[in-house]
């Protein structure tokens, strides 16, 4: 590969230039971040010590967040019985409830429920909608089961054949596992059939 030619003069001023355009640019940006986390996180903090529950500050800790804080407040109060916690760690254990609610909370936002479908029974017993008439069940809905698929294994038909099928993997599963019995050979020992694992 050539080596670039050394700028010099004005070209290489313009370089400059431009590169510290950049830098400043760059610099501005990354001081307005900072300063908007800080904002965020001072606002978090003061959420945090009133124990507001924010549906936002939920969503954007996520619920795995709030779940590690949950189950570690938890821990630190059966701990408690054996040992004594430090302020931080009883400021902790006061808040379960807050980070329980919290979770869910995220959780609910993060993966939300679908609306129930009107079509299937609902509370274990037929729902009759508008109409007079059953909804249909999801088999009949998908068109699956009964006896209108196109191939069925006969294998599990019968209690019989089933239990059958069973013993025989079993007893395929057990040939990998153990060696079966071989009779003593006659003449003196002539070595391994399967040969030696060293």
């Amino acid at each position: 590969a050539r080596a670039r030619p050394k700028l010099t003069g004005e070209a290489a001023y313009q370089v400059y230039r431009i590169g510290e355009v950049k830098r400043r640019r760059q610099a501005k940006f990354r001081d307005q971040n900072a300063a908007i986390a800080a904002g965020e996180k001072a606002r978090e903090k003061d959420l945090m010590a009133r124990m507001i529950r924010d549906p936002a500050l939920a969503l954007a800790k996520g619920h795995v967040e709030w779940n590690k804080r949950y189950w570690g407040a938890l821990k630190l109060r059966r701990a408690s019985n054996s040992r004594e916690l430090t302020p931080d760690e009883t400021r902790k254990v006061g808040c379960i409830d807050f980070y329980r609610d919290m979770w869910s909370s995220a959780h609910e936002q993060q993966f939300p429920r679908e609306a129930a479908d009107p079509r299937k029974p609902a509370a274990g017993y037929t729902v009759i909608l508008d109409g007079e008439r059953r909804p249909a069940g999801y088999e009949i809905l998908t068109n699956t089961g009964g006896v209108i698929k196109k191939y069925r294994s006969r294998k599990y038909s019968t209690p019989h054949l089933r239990m059958r099928h069973k013993f025989h993997d079993m007893v395929m599963r057990s040939r990998g596992a153990e060696r079966a019995v071989r009779p003593e050979a006659t003449g003196g020992y002539k070595g391994e059939s399967s040969g030696i694992n060293s």
